[in-house]
């Protein structure tokens, strides 16, 4: 029998297994098995075919196929390879990531309660831990062994021997399983002579509906199990099941007239595009233009180029609340043609998505950073709208960065790949210099708009005593007389919740996470504090714990006092809320943004989410509310993001007929980085920060490797970070590294501690790729031997966005 390697998401490493014989002639990469592992069955995935085996080993068959088709094309296998070997992770991780969740099929030991056991709860004398197990197994009707404590099992062992529970084995089938639904057809002796005289008003009924689901039968026809049987038995009807789809598409929150006629710059990238889709190779765009230059717009036209051409087309957007906006546009010119992928979708509604882009149902792909994995069999355009944003970067588990991810599958596919936003990456924008990429700038806004009015507003100038009003006197006058004219404005603050810091003013004591070495912020509407990393929660006391004192206070900013605050300046008008506590689910984003479009919200507070890609014409004025939260991170990229930030805010503003008018409160008006936000200029921006990133040697001069050291016990987690530390400045001595390798750290992580894990972090940097993956390689050799038998794990960052 043909031998495959077979991808198993838990392990590091392939392992081989024999096929069956009638089943080595499919198609075989990418479909799901089920095959033995130790004392256990689990899922794997048909990888490449093996050609020989060591003779000492012992080769296993496939128990069995779980899918008819694979899961993905054949094609995708080289891009899921490279991502393996370029973030230095097992090839299971990056399926497991890849593939839609709940599809893991595996065998568990499972514990259940015995007649005897049920009778012994009824009639014995137990103790207390006894009758509560066996309590809690009636209740359940049997529970996974692996859901109890090590004591637990002690007790269940002694059980056991008493013939009251029992061990055996179960299996967990996929989460994510379509849902089927069963259809009634006529069957081959169908004719009314066949039917009883009773059942001619059914024969009437199905001479009209010849096929419908049995649910719809029902309706009318109260037929029982045993009826069917014969019915079927005697050929007047027929029963299949038929996969029930769902659609998780939203409303259309918008009208729009498009096409619509370019502008030269437009006109000029949609001809670049054109090119390379006619020519089938691989092409990278830097699309930079300002908000509401019409970005969009080129998207939509390259998408109808590129279906026209029979390939497809796949967007990605960085976070969900972008979905509704750019699903509407493209729905408005593609109809029924658009999938969505993204984590609010269930694992249902997922699963179904990608069953209908692998079948070729739906050509175009809408979707966050893990839309990048959709089965498309040849995409032939790849648009990353936003590319600038830090959300394109996985921040767990696989680490990889979509954008950059977007690139190397457009390589691989022979497709055009579409970076765009108003304010670029450092990095990307540097990529036009190497000639690494195409470059099409727009500068100006479609039509007649103008780019809004940018005021600076030092709020040092409006300290009352030690207290600063939320609202600036100018941004204050400014939201009246919007209200005034009907028109609608946008306050951004990157800060949710309703106080940032709560301490006590007799102690001193702050209020931490008991998991995070972070501060908890106040939420008004539950009364409790909230972790914001962790989830941790408790109520808000009314006594300081540390000293019992009555000493309480809560200081600081967030989206949900601004909310407060600002409704009892403007009691007439109507305020909305975008952040992570109003938006709960996917149908919030529908809900608020349709609010805005139809003009019933006056006011709209949130955090970041607000400040991306939404377009929304009776905008007029934006107000910036503390515009130094990220000035200060400690982030070589701070400068950076906080330009991104701003810039994007600002563009929210007069993108309809009216002008728009922006204001910035700030400690520190004199900074530099205000000063080219003011006048919209980026490319100033970029030859400062540049400059900046050349001096330090940071990236795009650079590239980094970020290594963080994470475990229960603090004292283990420092000693294998010092461990590390020495034996890699060695190995760099050895093979001479050290001109080109710089090895900063270990030093405790910046949050210290998250989830009760405390943190130490390394950092490699050097200008050579090759000797950068080199020294992280030798880490990954290195970890198993390190942090054996000390709770502690090594975990590699390839080009890190967030080192925090």
């Amino acid at each position: 029998m043909p031998l495959h390697q077979v991808i198993i998401p838990s392990l590091k490493q392939p392992l081989l297994y024999e096929v069956p014989g009638d089943e080595g002639r499919s198609p075989l990469i990418g479909r799901r098995v089920l095959v033995p592992l130790r004392k256990k069955s689990v899922t794997g995935y048909l990888w490449e075919r093996a050609e020989t085996a060591a003779p000492d080993l012992e080769i296993k068959p496939i128990l069995r196929f779980l899918d008819e088709t694979p899961l993905f094309p054949e094609a995708m296998a080289p891009f899921f390879s490279w991502i393996a070997d370029y973030y230095l992770c097992p090839l299971g991780l990056v399926l497991k990531t890849a593939l839609p969740p709940g599809l893991a099929v595996f065998e568990f030991q499972k514990v259940s309660l015995t007649a005897e056991g049920k009778r012994a709860l009824k009639e014995e004398a137990l103790a207390q831990e006894e009758r509560n197990l066996l309590g809690a197994l009636l209740r359940s009707r049997g529970r996974a062994l692996a859901r109890f404590s090590p004591e637990e099992r002690r007790l269940i062992k002694e059980l056991g021997k008493k013939g009251w529970v029992r061990e055996l084995k179960a299996w967990q089938k996929e989460k994510a399983s379509p849902r089927k639904e069963k259809w009634v057809r006529t069957g081959p002796c169908f004719e009314k002579n066949r039917f009883p005289p009773k059942d001619f008003p059914l024969f009437d009924f199905l001479s009209t509906h010849p096929t419908l689901p049995l649910q719809e039968l029902r309706r009318h026809f109260p037929l029982s199990h045993q009826r069917l049987t014969t019915l079927v038995r005697k050929g007047l009807i027929e029963m299949e099941e038929r996969l029930l789809s769902s659609d998780p598409l939203g409303e259309v929150i918008f009208e729009e007239k498009g096409p619509f006629v370019l502008t030269p710059h437009q006109e000029e990238a949609l001809a670049l595009i054109g090119r390379g889709l006619k020519e089938k190779t691989y092409q990278a765009l830097l699309l930079h233009g300002a908000t509401g230059s019409g970005k969009t717009e080129i998207y939509l036209q390259a998408a109808e180029a590129a279906l026209n051409l029979g390939r497809q087309v796949l967007v990605l957007v960085p976070e969900i609340g972008l979905i509704p906006l750019m699903e509407a546009r493209f729905r408005l010119r593609f109809g029924g043609r658009i999938a969505l992928l993204h984590s609010g979708l269930t694992d249902r509604e997922r699963l179904d998505q990608w069953q209908k882009v692998l079948k070729g149902e739906r050509p175009v792909v809408i979707g966050t950073r893990s839309a990048l994995f959709a089965p498309l069999t040849d995409p032939g355009l790849i648009v990353v709208d936003e590319e600038h944003d830090p959300s394109y970067k996985q921040g767990e588990h696989l680490r990889y960065n979509a954008r950059d991810l977007a690139l190397v599958r457009g390589r691989l596919s022979s497709a055009v790949v579409v970076l765009g936003s108003a304010t670029p990456s450092i990095t990307t924008l540097y990529l036009r210099k190497q000639k690494k990429l195409e470059y099409v700038g727009i500068p100006k806004r479609v039509g007649h708009q103008a780019l809004p009015e940018i005021h600076l507003i030092d709020m040092k100038e409006y300290r009352k005593g030690r207290q600063f009003p939320i609202l600036s006197p100018p941004l204050r006058e400014a939201v009246e007389k919007n209200l005034k004219e009907g028109k609608q404005t946008l306050l951004f603050l990157n800060r949710r919740g309703f106080d940032t810091l709560v301490l006590c003013t007799l102690c001193g004591a702050v209020f931490r996470c008991r998991n995070c070495s972070l501060t908890l912020t106040h939420h008004v509407h539950t009364r409790n504090l909230l972790c914001h990393t962790c989830g941790f929660e408790m109520p808000l006391p009314e006594s300081c714990p540390s000293c019992g004192g009555p000493g309480i206070k809560t200081l600081g900013l967030g989206t949900e006092k601004v909310e407060k605050e600002l409704s009892a300046l403007f009691p007439q008008a109507v305020i909305d809320r975008m952040d992570r506590d109003t938006v709960t689910g996917r149908r919030a984003y529908y809900r608020i943004l349709k609010r805005v479009e139809e003009r019933k919200t006056d006011i709209l507070i949130g955090t970041q989410m607000i400040t991306k890609g939404h377009d929304f014409p009776w905008v007029t004025l934006v107000g910036v509310l503390s515009a130094d939260l990220s000035l200060n991170w400690p982030d070589f990229r701070a400068g950076e993001r906080t330009y991104q930030l701003l810039a994007q805010a600002a563009g929210r503003a007069g993108r309809g007929l009216h002008p728009g008018t922006v204001f910035i409160q700030t400690f520190n008006p004199e900074h530099s980085i205000f000063r080219y936000v003011k006048n919209h200029d980026y490319l100033g921006f970029y030859r400062q920060e540049l400059q900046f990133r050349r001096d330090f040697g940071y990236p795009p001069f650079s590239r980094l490797v970020h290594c963080l050291i994470q475990g229960n016990n603090e004292s283990r987690v420092a000693e294998v970070s010092e461990r590390l530390g020495d034996r890699l400045r060695e190995e760099a001595r050895t093979h001479r590294w050290d001109p080109l390798l710089e090895i900063l750290g270990p030093v405790p992580a910046p949050i210290a501690k998250i989830k009760g894990r405390h943190r130490r972090q390394l950092l490699l940097k050097s200008p050579h790729l090759r000797l950068l993956r080199r020294a992280a390689g030798t880490i990954v050799g290195w970890e198993k031997e390190l942090t054996q038998g000390q709770g502690v794990r090594i975990v590699l960052d390839v080009d890190p966005v967030d080192m925090l």
